[in-house]
């Protein structure tokens, strides 16, 4: 564990510890007592100010042109990065964002790992070149057309998105790859800022030990690979083991190379996908290469009440994942 993802941990284990909320029958009785949107609230909040503080320091360093977002899969980057470009601007500092994801290459072209599976976490499968190129004209004063990748069609198209960035702006750029030296690495150290976004606090099982980040994670990638990229259940859970070798080797690594480190977790987060996970792996078999993984997130379902509907602010990390 790193440094600031130790602070970043013991910071919300105090807040949420303040409050009372440790373990999922801590959760469950706030949900039965019908605080539900209260909890939806407080974790807004505690974000909220979070993020002020983020935005504080980056302001203060006048030096600062490119803002570079990573963290693994499904950690909620991307919605991350709109919130600190919605704060940036807010203070008056336009911001031209660039998604990795943009520049994937054609997913026949995708490399595969050691299984022969396509390893969608390699850096080669980003166009590297591509992006390079983009950045170096952006960095000219030039413009740029910057690519839409799509998920459905596994191909990059363009769509008109031109950016240029000016005297004062920022360019924020998030992926997995963010933090690799070989993505930003051609720019200057001083005028970078690097981010590391990713669930870090979460609640307690019965062992005392917390629920692990990136079974969380797993649960949210479930969910929203069937709600935007049209994936079964069972096909995002045989990536999973792969997502996790991958990220060990080309995300990890980087972390500590951060400047600052955001914590992405809701404290709800299990009881509001319970309703969303719950109808795709019910039915599935606890046998087979994928059983442990299936039992796994059965077990984790079980251990929270279904949180009803509530209110989530429109700029929400969680709805990347819950819609």
């Amino acid at each position: 564990m790193t440094e600031k993802e130790r602070i970043a941990k013991t910071e919300a284990e105090e807040y949420w510890g303040g409050l009372g909320i440790d373990s999922p029958e801590d959760l469950n009785r706030w949900i039965r007592q019908g605080e539900s949107q209260r909890l939806v609230d407080l974790q807004e909040d505690y974000q909220e100010k979070k993020l002020e503080e983020m935005v504080l320091q980056i302001l203060s360093d006048e030096k600062i042109r490119t803002i570079w977002i990573a963290g693994p899969s499904s950690s909620g980057k991307t919605s991350f990065a709109g919130k600190l470009a919605r704060a940036l601007e807010q203070k008056g500092r336009k911001t031209h964002s660039i998604g990795l994801d943009d520049y994937f290459v054609d997913r026949d072209d995708c490399p595969l790992d050691e299984e022969g599976k396509k390893d969608f976490e390699s850096l080669n499968a980003v166009d590297v070149a591509l992006f390079s190129s983009h950045m170096e004209t952006l960095a000219k004063g030039g413009q740029v057309d910057l690519p839409t990748y799509n998920f459905l069609t596994g191909k990059r198209e363009y769509r008109g998105n031109r950016i240029r960035q000016g005297k004062g702006e920022y360019i924020l750029v998030e992926g997995i790859h963010a933090l690799n030296p070989e993505i930003s690495g051609n720019m200057a150290q001083d005028e970078k800022l690097e981010i590391f976004a990713c669930p870090v606090y979460t609640l307690k099982e019965k062992d005392g030990e917390n629920i692990p980040p990136r079974d969380m994670r797993m649960i949210r990638r479930i969910v929203r690979d069937s709600r935007l990229r049209g994936y079964k259940a069972e096909q995002t859970i045989a990536m999973w083991e792969s997502v996790v070798r991958g990220e060990r080797k080309h995300i990890f690594p980087y972390r500590q190379e951060a400047d600052l480190e955001y914590d992405t977790s809701f404290i709800y987060e299990l009881a509001i996908l319970k309703s969303q996970i719950m109808p795709q792996i019910r039915d599935l078999p606890e046998e087979g290469p994928v059983g442990s993984l299936v039992a796994r997130l059965r077990d984790l379902c079980a251990l929270v009440t279904e949180m009803p509907p509530v209110k989530l602010p429109e700029g929400s990390i969680i709805r990347e994942f819950v819609g």
